[in-house]
């Protein structure tokens, strides 16, 4: 069960808190794995190395790019290991809509994929929103604001 707060906590910093939870679901966004140096709070470079991890997990065909058919994968993969984890999970109503929407919002070039370095950008923008006292660090009282932010679907 390891890699399920790895798959919360990096989709937080990519995707956002797009799939709403149910209001009593409860889920953890702190990957263990993630803080390396064991002192309860991740650093960007710490996000980084998870969040490459995760893009190449993500990168079905190892092009080097994630496609709408890719992005649609880790969109359902995301929702099934939600559910897996509380099953009142509930997710956008059009998930082929939403799929659409996020890809476009990430495929910041418009060329049909989404880029290392777009997905970089991507995790750097809400890495600084997530850090919500701005130390350059996600200590886990900012992580369990995730967590509040899924369940009212923001």
């Amino acid at each position: 069960m390891r890699a399920l707060p790895s798959l919360f906590f990096v989709s937080a910093l990519v995707i956002g808190g797009s799939v709403a939870l149910a209001a009593d679901a409860k889920v953890s966004f702190w990957p263990e794995e993630a803080d390396s140096n064991s002192d309860d709070m991740i650093s960007k470079d710490e996000a980084m190395v998870l969040s490459q991890k995760m893009f190449d997990r993500y990168d079905y065909d190892g092009s080097g790019d994630i496609t709408m058919q890719e992005w649609r994968m880790i969109i359902d993969d995301r929702m099934a290991n939600a559910k897996k984890e509380n099953p009142n999970t509930m997710g956008p109503s059009d998930m082929d809509n939403f799929t659409a929407q996020t890809f476009y919002t990430h495929d910041t070039d418009g060329d049909g994929r989404i880029s290392k370095g777009e997905w970089e950008a991507r995790v750097d923008a809400r890495f600084a929103e997530l850090d919500s006292n701005g130390d350059g660090m996600i200590e886990r009282d900012e992580a369990a604001n995730v967590e509040q932010a899924q369940k009212k679907g923001e």
